[in-house]
């Protein structure tokens, strides 16, 4: 980077500051040092640094933990500085499946011959059921970012087999032509389960090297910055409300998640209709990375782009219901037998659309909660035997289901004729449904599954080039500083490609980082 970048970025971290100060932000003290709060820019050195590593990471899910175990086999030291009391942030919460190109492991486990190039064209006839294909935009002009990461995901795979110790079960499913996942795939099995989780493991290996050290209960503000413009640690705030600061002889890594948890930037960013529902996933991933980027320089993108959904809550019942419904069950070697209706007990969207699309079109109805119903037959191999009647709602008639829905059931009566009326006819002219296989709903008894969606992730974050520097609004790379895992928001989103889900790129880019954050040179 050349002299005036790093003055400018210099002039503009003061500004920033400052403007954050009078729009009531809250900030680091430093002892020794100017108060970020105060107005002038986080770049005075403190007297003493509480901590130093060779790399500081802030964040502590699974991104982060990934850049301290590649940091430790490329022989530097990393403090990782997580604010919650646990390390794993969403990562920890999620289904643990993993999406992503492993030729060998398809070969084992199928026969099918995979490579890299397929996977990248099957995953480009994503984009209709993308955020950006719903907006009517095609595929991103820049792609390098998920190609980077499908060319990173069979090393990836493979050291979290061999070394990290995950098993992974691979998952199957036909050519089924329900959408959006993974109807295109040409080539399978192509995603994994943890069968023993993800962070558990990781974590254990952080807990067993020497020189990486952990700090809980402490939140990251700032970013420390030298006179040079160079990120050199990072300035937070402990379980005691007392002011700590870090050094990074190498490199700052920002690893934080997504702004899911943060009602404000969420309301912002994507309006009320997500911001006024509860979510999903780990409490405290409320977008400190992207604050502390912006006010050092850094930029953000997409930001408007969208969230992911699920059509449930996330406690035990409803992850049941979610897997079997929409992730595991009919919707994939299927075409779904049964219906959605809103409280008017109209149907609103294409059951085919799949669990985050069904989510999304719930959240748009009247008081956001919907009901998936099926009669006898469509619930074989769809109902849990274990679940209980608060979970799913059962009755002996139509008209009685309606009732305990409360649903305008003169209006349901109505709309199961109809959609009736499409399964003898084998066209759905509401939705488009491809109703192949799929039932008239007739047969008692009848079950409706209360559908209430939440957010789970966000789409846009923090702007990085493809070996994870965090880039200024000028294009170039802010010295001393990565960010890796969802802070950087969905790269397949992004490039116009249907979520693939977060796992995947914490894990590629978090290694990623972890090395690439190693080989700078350490500073004085």
């Amino acid at each position: 980077m050349n002299g005036n970048a790093m003055v400018s970025r210099r002039a503009f971290v003061a500004g920033a500051v400052s403007a954050a100060a009078l729009a009531g932000l809250t900030s680091c003290a430093p002892t020794g040092g100017a108060s970020a709060s105060g107005g002038s820019a986080p770049s005075s050195m403190p007297d003493s640094w509480d901590y130093e590593a060779d790399i500081v990471i802030v964040g502590g899910g699974g991104s982060g933990c990934m850049a301290a175990c590649a940091a430790h086999e490329e022989g530097s030291s990393s403090l990782i500085i997580e604010k919650a009391d646990y390390l794993g942030g969403d990562t920890a919460l999620c289904a643990c499946i993993c999406v992503g190109p492993w030729p060998d492991r398809t070969k084992q486990d199928s026969g099918m011959d995979d490579t890299i190039e397929l996977y990248l064209e099957d995953q480009k006839n994503s984009n209709p059921w993308s955020h950006r294909g719903l907006r009517g935009e095609g595929l991103s002009d820049d792609y390098s970012f998920f190609e980077r990461q499908a060319e990173l995901m069979p090393e990836t795979f493979a050291w979290m087999q061999d070394v990290a110790g995950i098993e992974w079960d691979a998952r199957y499913y036909s050519n089924s032509t329900a959408v959006p996942q993974p109807g295109w795939d040409t080539v399978y099995p192509r995603d994994w389960t943890a069968a023993n989780k993800i962070i558990p493991q990781l974590e254990s290996l952080v807990r067993s090297y020497d020189d990486v050290e952990v700090v809980m209960g402490t939140e990251v503000c700032e970013l420390v910055v030298d006179d040079s413009g160079r990120i050199v640690g990072a300035c937070g705030i402990d379980e005691k409300g007392a002011t700590m600061f870090a050094k990074a002889r190498k490199a700052v890594i920002v690893a934080t998640g997504t702004f899911n948890g943060n009602r404000g930037m969420v309301d912002k960013h994507l309006g009320p209709a997500v911001s006024k529902l509860t979510p999903g996933g780990c409490a405290t991933v409320t977008g400190d990375g992207h604050r502390m980027v912006q006010r050092i320089g850094g930029t953000l993108r997409d930001m408007t782009l969208g969230t992911h959904w699920l059509p449930h809550t996330l406690g035990a019942e409803t992850r049941t219901l979610t897997g079997t419904l929409f992730a595991h069950g009919p919707i994939y070697d299927n075409y779904p037998p049964g219906i959605l209706v809103n409280f008017d007990g109209r149907r609103y969207c294409n059951e085919n659309d799949g669990y985050s699309l069904v989510g999304q079109s719930t959240a748009e109805q009247k008081w956001r909660e919907g009901f998936y119903v099926v009669d006898a037959q469509g619930a074989k191999g769809t109902v849990p035997e274990d679940q209980t009647s608060e979970i799913v709602i059962t009755a002996g008639t139509l008209e009685e289901l309606g009732g305990k829905m409360v649903v305008n059931t003169e209006a349901f009566l109505e709309e199961v004729a109809r959609y009736n009326g499409f399964v003898d006819a084998g066209k759905d002219d509401d939705f488009g449904k491809e109703l192949e296989s799929c039932p008239r709903i007739e047969q008692p008894p009848f079950y409706a599954f209360p559908i209430r969606p939440v957010p789970y992730t966000t789409y846009g974050g923090v702007v990085v080039d493809v070996d994870g520097h965090v880039l200024d609004a000028r294009g170039d790379a802010i010295p001393g500083l990565y960010a890796a895992g969802l802070c950087c928001g969905s790269f397949a989103e992004q490039a116009g490609v249907f979520y693939t889900g977060g796992v995947s790129q914490a894990m590629a880019f978090g290694r990623q980082a972890g090395k690439n954050a190693s080989q700078e040179e350490v500073q004085g």
